[in-house]
């Protein structure tokens, strides 16, 4: 035993290059036993619920998304119709009358597209 420190320790060489085997050894021992993962933790249900908590306005929300979707297609239709109906009148302020219906026809069109994204979108994150 005495010669074998002895040899580890005579010079500053081998002591240097045996320190650095013996750590390495050590790392290496120590990640071969070491669990790979911590198990994960129990969700914490109190903060789930309140989780669902802030959800609930849209879900609510969402869930008549779909109806007011198409009451708002079918207003845009109705001001559409109005607009035709107007444009074939003899009035005098009738085509500025049929170009604001024409817009608000084209604004309730795009107000349906963007709700629809956005009802999918909500419907999209409560399923996550």
């Amino acid at each position: 035993m005495k010669d074998k420190f002895g040899t580890v320790t005579g010079s500053r060489t081998s002591m240097i290059t045996s320190l650095f085997i013996a750590i390495f050894a050590w790392l290496t021992l120590n990640t071969l036993f070491k669990p790979a993962h911590d198990p994960p933790g129990v969700p914490d249900l109190v903060q789930v619920a309140h989780l669902a908590r802030t959800f609930e306005p849209l879900i609510y929300y969402s869930e008549n998304g779909v109806q007011q979707i198409g009451d708002i297609q079918a207003t845009g239709i109705a001001v559409w119709d109005l607009g035709e109906s107007l444009r074939s009148t003899n009035m005098t302020s009738g085509p500025i009358i049929v170009q604001e219906l024409d817009d608000l026809s084209d604004s309730l069109k795009t107000l349906a597209v963007e709700l629809t994204r956005f009802f999918a979108n909500v419907d999209g994150d409560v399923d996550g």
